[in-house]
């Protein structure tokens, strides 16, 4: 199974974060939420090419210094998690 992941847009409120680094947190939570997304059976209404008008990435803790690519990574989790439900 091939799964495509695209945003369209991402807000980061409270991140700090550059323009430049907002895309790099953008591609990696693309790619994690693929992989995270590939790794198991996913709920009939997602199977088919899917529009979500918006959706809550939650919250979690940024320490200083976290890397755009692990910021994404940890956006993906909770949203994988919502898309399950």
């Amino acid at each position: 199974m091939t799964i495509n992941v695209t945003i369209e847009r991402l807000v980061l409120e409270g991140l700090p974060v550059t323009a430049h680094q907002g895309r790099a947190v953008g591609e990696a939570l693309e790619a994690e939420l693929a992989r995270l997304l590939g790794e198991g059976e996913l709920p009939q209404h997602i199977t088919a090419p899917t529009l979500l008008p918006r959706l809550n990435g939650g919250a979690f803790a940024v320490g200083p210094g976290l890397r755009p690519d692990v910021i994404g990574e940890q956006l993906a989790r909770p949203i994988a998690g919502a898309l399950r439900q």
